[in-house]
């Protein structure tokens, strides 16, 4: 599980003047604590239009540690959309340069960049974090993120979600106690429904959504005063509602968005149904089940485990008919980093620093191979996959389930959650 970065101390004088005019500034009469700002942590997912320029916010006003979640490239186009990066940027990890970006605006800031899919990550992550910002275009990532954010007993105080389409923007602010992404959608459908940065719905045929820099600035404004206030303790102005601005018809509108009842992705846990069990890769799955049912006074046979994502077993080649063992593999990207000196190395056997690169710290099932024929396309496998876990003598790590990856536990009409915490074998990963 991610070891969130340390954070810094009171402010020093030269900190006082740095921010003195921002600490003159009040709402409501509530002013901003640059202390607790200085000891806030944020994560930040997403590092393109929204996220490239929130981070250069932050890093200005001083927020203590920022951790950045990308797995994209910078390139031309990024550039065109963001200030943060420099042509010598490109063909770099965005949320590695980004990093350095905010350590140089302001050095006291502790930033790091973490070239994974977030969605990859163990679910009690987010428990190191006070504020939770998505600026990914994913719909997927926004939905789950922000349940998780907002139903565990330790979660973030804020959890901050805006949108780009062209000159438009939106920016919505979620909490204990609000509504959570889904409870945004007009209807549970509606989800599935291709959609923009801002929730609207779009036929766009897998073309590229339009955004721009004017509506950036202005969104990241919102989302920067937002995260302030939280970090300072006090609520933010916009919880529990949706900022949207039209920038080419002068339109904006507060909604206030109700916690929609049949939705259950908001509902905080209470903290007695989450057990916490420390672990190490090697434990099997049997080990688990068996401290689960002797927690729950269960014969061990009543009670199943299962994941919040899809684990593979085996898959099938299409082209030669062979059968491989898919275990530990999973559905996306996770970079190592090089031990020595932190560059990201991507999938190439050797650092440019001259070091042996570390394995990946889950394998990415785009790695897989066909032992037979050498077919590399995943779509020429058939896949057998649950999201239950069934093999008691597998270990964790070969199962595929990340260090503080939030399990359910199922027995008849109980349901709980269960938390791994510790886990070593990712901690690589991390820049």
């Amino acid at each position: 599980m991610l070891n969130p970065g340390t954070t810094r101390g009171p402010a020093s004088s030269l900190d006082d003047l740095r921010y003195s005019r921002q600490l003159l500034a009040s709402i409501d009469g509530r002013g901003l604590d640059q202390a607790k700002i200085s000891a806030g942590r944020v994560a930040l997912i997403g590092a393109g239009t929204l996220g490239s320029n929130y981070a250069e916010g932050a890093a200005a006003t001083g927020v203590g540690s920022i951790d950045i979640f990308d797995f994209d490239t910078v390139g031309p186009e990024t550039r065109g959309r963001s200030i943060a990066f420099v042509p010598d940027d490109d063909g770099r990890p965005k949320a590695v340069a980004l990093a350095d970006r905010v350590r140089q605006l302001n050095p006291d800031v502790e930033a790091r960049g973490i070239v994974a899919n977030a969605l990859l990550l163990g679910g009690a992550t987010w428990e190191a974090y006070d504020v939770l910002v998505l600026a990914t275009d994913n719909v997927l990532t926004r939905l789950n993120l922000s349940s998780l954010a907002l139903q565990l007993p330790r979660g973030p105080q804020a959890v901050l979600e805006a949108g780009l389409a062209g000159f438009d923007w939106s920016v919505q602010v979620m909490g204990p106690g609000t509504h959570c992404y889904r409870c945004s959608f007009l209807d549970s459908a509606a989800v599935n429904v291709s959609r923009s940065c801002n929730g609207v719905a779009l036929d766009v045929g897998g073309a590229v959504l339009p955004t721009t820099l004017p509506a950036a600035f202005s969104a990241v404004g919102i989302m920067i005063q937002e995260t302030l206030l939280a970090l300072s303790g006090s609520a933010p102005v916009f919880l529990g509602r949706e900022v949207r601005a039209s920038m080419t018809t002068a339109e904006l509108s507060v909604l206030r968005i109700n916690p929609r009842p049949s939705c259950k992705d908001h509902i905080k846990w209470r903290e007695e149904d989450v057990f916490r069990l420390p672990f190490e890769p090697t434990h099997s799955v049997g080990q688990i089940r068996e401290h689960c049912a002797r927690e729950l006074r269960l014969p061990v046979r009543d009670l199943t485990l299962a994941a919040p994502h899809r684990l593979l077993k085996t898959v099938t080649c299409f082209a030669c008919g062979a059968t491989v063992d898919a275990r530990g593999y999973v559905d996306g990207y996770v970079a190592s980093v090089c031990r020595e000196c932190g560059e990201v190395v991507g999938s190439v056997n050797t650092c440019r620093c001259g070091a042996p690169a570390p394995p990946p710290p889950l394998r990415p099932f785009q790695r897989l191979k066909c032992p037979a024929c050498g077919q590399l396309d995943p779509n020429g496998f058939d896949i057998e996959a649950s999201t239950i876990l069934q093999d008691d003598d597998v270990t964790v790590e070969r199962s595929g389930i990340p260090a503080g990856e939030v399990l359910g536990i199922y027995a008849g009409d109980i349901k709980a959650h269960l938390i791994l915490e510790g886990g070593s074998w990712t901690e690589h990963s991390w820049g």
